[in-house]
């Protein structure tokens, strides 16, 4: 399960009471698992308040939790192995308690992602640096770990990656994300048409047992030194910036 690099534990949060890390072991991956399962199922719900339905939750509950959690842990558990022998630019940053039982809190997905939208030409797909994913449990909200795992992440592609753009996709109903990406500086992504529209790009988001496409919003952030960080945050400016 080695990562792609060498990262000490950084003792973070307002409290100084948890640590970002990288997984080192299958437990590792099945507490990511169990983590993201339970919060997206839950933030899913609240969101189809309509669509509840009894028989469902049930048969959800007795087996297609434990299902869907053993499913994602073999999917990373895959992924990390794969990713840790290459150069591929991939990692997954776990936030833990800092105490005996190094409890899984939070967990941040990052790598290079194809988004059409970036390309230069018709043909092709412009890849970039993507925060693919932040989750924290509700336990430890507001205790400024989102934050942390952000900066890690740019830490992460400017020292590491040697890259100078991140990007994140959030789905618009995701009000506590957009906040979190907001404050740390990203901004929404405009379409080149002088329209002032956002970006939309379609992701793949999983749900119980099945994974359906979801609308996101393209966010984006120039890091690096304050003096060049400029801010394209427009679509042309963007791809012409890619291309150079």
């Amino acid at each position: 399960f080695a990562s792609s690099l060498t990262i000490g534990s950084s003792i973070v949060g307002k409290a100084k009471q948890h640590v970002i890390t990288v997984p080192s072991s299958q437990q590792d991956y099945r507490d990511v698992a169990s983590l993201l399962v339970n919060i997206f199922n839950e933030q899913r719900q609240l969101q189809r308040k309509e669509e509840n339905n009894m028989l469902l939750d049930f048969k959800w509950n007795a087996m297609g939790k434990t299902l869907a959690i053993r499913e994602m842990t073999s999917q990373y558990i895959k992924k990390g192995r794969k990713m840790g022998s290459s150069n591929i630019k991939y990692e997954v940053l776990l936030v833990k308690t800092n105490d005996d039982s190094n409890q899984v809190v939070g967990m941040a997905e990052m790598g290079i992602s194809a988004i059409p939208s970036l390309s230069s030409s018709s043909s092709g797909t412009g890849r970039a640096v993507t925060i693919g994913l932040i989750a924290i449990s509700p336990d430890v909200q507001n205790m400024g770990l989102g934050k942390a795992l952000v900066q890690k992440c740019e830490d992460i592609a400017l020292n590491s990656w040697n890259e100078t753009y991140v990007y994140a996709a959030v789905e618009p109903w995701k009000v506590n994300a957009l906040s979190l990406f907001t404050s740390c500086g990203y901004q929404r992504i405009l379409e080149e048409d002088n329209s002032k529209r956002d970006v939309i790009i379609s992701v793949p988001v999983r749900y119980r047992m099945q994974t359906e496409m979801r609308p996101h919003l393209l966010l984006g952030k120039q890091i690096g030194n304050a003096d060049d960080a400029v801010g394209i945050f427009t679509l042309k400016e963007r791809k012409e910036e890619m291309s150079r």
